[in-house]
């Protein structure tokens, strides 16, 4: 009795929810930005079931199907409450070339196995049209709620093909790669940064990066025929250079010189395009969020003008220069003595922080008048630094520092 009164409830539901299904059959236009590698004709006719809104408004729920004005681009899968859902499966085919696609999705997300494969039949004879399966370009993902997650293949008829491995969106583990004469493999480690030694070979070189946690602290090139090393950064690197998490962190943290085992080193980003971009398909693309140590290289001094826009000025201007200059001078008594008088020209450089450097006289009178023109212009207060396009930049500068007995 209760069996019995069971699938009567049950059928009454079913029967319930099968009445708010309506089935739609007639032309339609198909559009999805989410299916890659296919080219279509948008036309054609649709069935579907679906469910109204309070409103009106369709609600996809249920088998989806579609099929091309010309018949040759099709589509099947099913919807609940307007997400896609399960396998669903895109056909192109204009024979002898066919595509195929099967998608998995859960509430309307990327979840499990994705499948593209692109061939053509090749007919070998015209009487058995007996035919051989030619591929050009077959891929295989798998998703977990939208990210990457799982093994990736790629391999195509040009010799290209692509090993990896992904967790929740983060590559991981091996990398491999391949096409003609050229050939990158790594690793990954768990946080989706490069680990250990990248090989990039190519026909005429090979080069090896040494990575840990996102750092390449080792690059070196070297040419296949000659075996000589082409390229080495950084050029002091030791043989048996290694970083610690400390200095990796203090890199991240924005270290940009950094000292190591007694050599300093200069950090960069690293901008090498290593490897092929999944996510933006025919690209190669350098490591996001990684960093390159380089030689360190003392940076060459700012050559100074020798004119510009707002030339650098003693503080209060030319008569609290020339108050300083007579209250400071000290005639030379030996300079005295012998009578001399005349005036020392010297020129220096009043730096973009107004500072005194690189004193150079010009016009020499004697030996002792010289050296107290130079004690007074070191023991001047900073200069109001000279400007060029609003910018504090250094300046020569030209002085007269006049002895004159009385």
């Amino acid at each position: 009795m209760k069996k019995h009164l069971f699938i009567l409830i049950m059928s009454a539901i079913w029967g319930n929810l099968s009445a708010q299904l309506k089935t739609y059959s007639g032309d339609y236009e198909y559009y999805d930005g989410s299916i890659r590698y296919f080219h279509y004709d948008p036309s054609g006719r649709a069935v579907y079931t679906y469910k109204e809104s309070s409103d009106g408004e369709r609600i996809y729920h249920g088998k989806f199907s579609f099929v091309s004005q010309d018949s040759n681009f099709s589509v099947t899968g099913n919807f609940i409450d307007n997400k896609k859902s399960g396998k669903w499966t895109y056909k192109n085919s204009s024979d002898p070339f066919f595509t195929l696609c099967t998608v998995t999705y859960s509430n309307g997300i990327l979840d499990g196995k994705w499948e593209f494969i692109y061939y053509a039949n090749i007919y070998r004879g015209k009487l058995t049209r007996e035919t051989k399966q030619r591929i050009f370009h077959k891929e295989i993902r798998n998703y977990k709620q939208g990210k990457l997650h799982g093994v990736y293949k790629r391999e195509e008829e040009s010799g290209m093909s692509i090993n990896a491995t992904y967790n929740e969106g983060k590559l991981v583990g091996a990398f491999e790669y391949s096409q003609d004469d050229y050939k990158m493999t790594g690793n990954f480690d768990n946080q989706g940064y490069p680990t250990g030694t990248w090989i990039e070979k190519g026909y005429n070189s090979t080069s090896k990066h040494s990575f840990y946690k996102g750092i390449c602290y080792k690059s070196i090139r070297i040419n296949n025929q000659t075996g000589k090393i082409e390229y080495k950064e950084p050029e002091n690197a030791p043989d048996d250079l290694l970083l610690s998490d400390t200095i990796v962190q203090a890199i991240r943290k924005g270290s940009r010189n950094i000292i190591i085992d007694g050599n300093k080193y200069h950090i960069k980003d690293f901008n090498k395009k290593l490897y092929y971009n999944i996510d933006n398909d025919s690209q190669f693309t350098s490591f996001k969020n990684c960093y390159q140590l380089e030689t360190y290289k003392e940076p060459e001094p700012e050559k100074p003008y020798d004119a510009v826009e707002q030339m650098p000025t003693f503080p209060g201007g030319e008569a609290e220069l020339m108050k300083f200059v007579s209250s400071n001078l000290k005639y030379p008594l030996t300079a005295q003595d012998k009578g001399i008088q005349g005036r020392v020209i010297l020129r220096f450089v009043v730096t973009k922080t107004g500072a005194i450097d690189n004193i150079t006289v010009l016009r020499s009178l004697d030996p002792a008048c010289d050296e107290e023109a130079i004690r007074l212009i070191k023991s001047m207060p900073k200069w109001i630094p000279g400007k060029q396009n609003g910018n504090s930049v250094p300046v020569y500068y030209t002085l007269p520092v006049v002895f004159k007995l009385m």
